[in-house]
C-alpha cells in the first residue's frame, strides 16, 4: 500500500477484511457445489477478459463482464454460494497485471455487494435455484431489487476508494467515472437472469450463450479504444509540430484541448462529441505550420501583409485536415475559432449563432490559456484577471453563454497559470510581442499599428 494515504489504507483493508469475513461465514453454510464450482470458473474467466474503461481519465472505472455471472450465482446458489463464486476473482489473470492492493479491494467489494444482493433476493421471497416457468415471474421483482442493491453497493464502495486515492472532485467523479456505469448495469443485469433460466437446460453453456454477444461487443469496444488512442497520438504529433515553430505556445494546444473538453462535458455533450471537441482544441492552430516561421517569431509589429498571412492559419488548418474522415465534425472549430460575436472576426466574419458551437467554445478556452501563460513580452496573468478580461469581452467578442460555462469549469476544476522560466532563443531574436489569442493585444495592421478596438486579439 505504498503511496496510499492513511485513510485509504484503512478503508481498503477494511473492505478486504469484511469480504474475507463474509467468505469464512459463507463456508459455514451448505451450498450446491455442483453449481458453485462452474460459476467460480466462469467468474475467473470473465474477470480475465479485457475490461474496457467506461470513461477515460476519471479513475479508470470499468465494469467486469463477471457482473451477470455473479447475479446468476445469486439466483442459482443463494448469497453464500455467490460470495464463494465471487471470491474466485482473486485468482483471475488480468492482462497488464493488477496490484495486490487493487486485487484485494476488488474481490472484497465484489463479495460484499453480491452477498448483500443475495440476502435481499431471498429476503423478498425468491427461492434459490434455477428459474423455470413456475418461479420465473415471482423472481422478477426480487432479482431487479437485488441487482439494484449490488449496483448501489458496488458504486458506493468504489466511489469512496476513488475519493481517497485520487484528486478527482466528487461531482467530477460521479459525472466522469460513475454515471456512465448506469446504462451498462442496466444492460448486463438481465443477462444474469437469462443465465439462471437457461442453466437448468444446458448448464454451464448458459453462460456461453448469454455472454457471447457481450464478449463480442467488448472486443469491438477494445478495438474502438485502440483506434481512438491511435488517433490521439497522431493528432498530438501534429500539434507538437506547430509548437516546434512557435515555441511560446508549447503545450498550448493540449491545454486548450483539455479545457474545451471540460466545457463540452459541462454543456452535457455525449462522450463521442466531447472527443471530437477535444480533437478540435488540439488542432485549432494546426494551420500555423503553413505560416512562415519568421512571421510567427517576428520581434516587432506585423505589417499589413504579415497580418493577412497570420489570418489565414484557420483556413490552412481546415484545408490540411479536411481529408481526414473522422475529423469532419472538427473542421468548423478549426476554421472559425477566431470569429467574433459582433462579426468582426476572421476568416469569414461570422456573427452570433452562425459561429459553430465548437468554435465558440475554443475561442474562450484559447483566450484563457493565452492570458494565463508566460509570453516573451509579459508574465502570465492570474486566473482572476484573465477571467475578468474574458467577461468584459463577452458579447462583442465571446459568446456570453460560453463565458458562463468557462467560469463554471474553472470554478469546479481549477486552472493554473502556465509559467515559462525564460524566453527560448530563436534565429530571429526574441519571440513576437503579439499573441493572437490574447484579447488585450491590439490589432497590428500596416507599417505601424492598425487603429481599432483595443481588445481585438492579434491574429496569432
Amino acid at each position: 500500500m505504498t503511496g496510499l494515504s492513511g485513510p485509504a489504507r484503512v478503508y481498503i483493508g477494511a473492505v478486504g477484511a469484511v469480504g474475507a469475513a463474509g467468505l469464512v461465514f459463507a463456508f459455514t453454510h451448505r451450498v450446491d457445489w455442483a453449481m458453485v464450482a462452474p460459476l467460480a470458473v466462469l467468474v475467473v474467466a470473465a474477470d480475465a477478459a479485457p475490461a474496457v474503461a467506461l470513461k477515460r481519465g476519471a479513475g479508470g472505472v470499468s465494469l467486469s463482464v463477471a457482473f451477470p455471472i455473479r447475479m446468476a450465482a445469486v439466483v442459482l446458489t443463494g448469497p453464500w454460494g455467490a460470495v464463494i463464486a465471487s471470491a474466485a476473482s482473486l485468482f483471475a489473470y488480468v492482462p497488464g497485471g493488477r496490484t495486490p492492493v487493487k486485487r484485494v479491494f476488488n474481490v472484497g467489494q465484489y463479495m460484499i455487494a453480491v452477498g448483500l444482493a443475495g440476502l435481499v433476493y431471498n429476503g423478498l421471497g425468491a427461492e434459490t435455484g434455477p428459474l423455470n416457468g413456475g418461479n420465473f415471474a415471482s423472481a422478477l421483482f426480487p432479482f431487479a431489487v437485488a441487482a439494484l442493491v449490488y449496483c448501489l453497493v458496488n458504486v458506493a464502495l468504489v466511489s469512496i476508494v476513488l475519493a481517497l486515492t485520487s484528486p478527482i472532485r466528487p461531482s467530477e467523479l460521479w459525472r466522469e467515472a460513475l454515471r456512465p456505469l448506469a446504462p451498462t448495469y442496466l444492460g448486463y443485469g438481465p443477462v444474469g437472469m437469462v443465465i439462471a433460466v437457461l442453466w437448468d437446460e444446458v448448464g454451464v453453456l448458459a453462460a456461453v450463450l448469454a455472454l457471447g454477444p457481450i464478449f463480442i461487443a467488448r472486443w469491438a469496444s477494445t478495438q474502438l479504444v485502440a483506434e481512438r488512442q491511435m488517433h490521439d497520438g497522431a493528432l498530438r504529433t501534429f500539434a507538437r509540430a506547430v509548437e516546434a515553430k512557435d515555441l511560446y505556445t508549447r503545450g498550448h494546444s493540449e491545454r486548450v484541448s483539455k479545457l474545451s473538453s471540460l466545457m463540452g462535458s459541462e454543456l452535457g455533450m455525449g462522450e463521442d462529441r466531447v472527443a471530437l471537441l477535444r480533437y478540435a482544441g488540439l488542432l485549432h492552430d494546426i494551420g500555423k505550420i503553413r505560416v512562415p516561421t519568421h512571421i510567427l517569431q517576428k520581434a516587432g509589429p506585423l505589417t499589413r501583409d504579415e497580418f493577412a498571412a497570420i489570418q489565414l492559419h484557420p483556413v490552412y488548418g481546415q484545408a490540411m485536415m479536411r481529408d481526414v474522415a473522422f475529423l469532419d465534425d472538427v473542421l468548423p472549430g478549426i476554421l472559425h475559432h477566431h470569429e467574433r460575436m459582433d462579426g468582426a472576426g476572421y476568416p469569414m466574419g461570422l456573427a452570433a449563432r452562425d459561429i459553430p458551437e465548437f468554435a465558440r467554445i475554443i475561442a474562450v478556452a484559447d483566450a484563457l490559456d493565452s492570458m494565463t501563460s508566460t509570453r516573451s513580452y509579459r508574465s502570465a496573468s492570474s486566473v482572476v484577471d484573465a477571467m475578468a478580461e474574458i467577461r468584459r469581452s463577452a458579447g462583442p467578442q465571446f459568446d456570453p453563454a460560453m463565458v458562463a460555462v468557462l467560469e463554471a469549469v474553472v470554478e469546479q476544476h481549477g486552472w493554473q497559470p502556465h509559467h515559462m522560466r525564460a524566453a527560448p532563443a530563436t534565429v530571429e531574436g526574441v519571440l513576437s510581442t503579439f499573441d493572437h489569442d490574447d484579447p488585450r493585444r491590439p490589432l497590428p495592421g500596416g507599417d505601424d499599428e492598425q487603429s481599432g478596438d483595443a481588445r481585438e486579439p492579434d491574429p496569432r
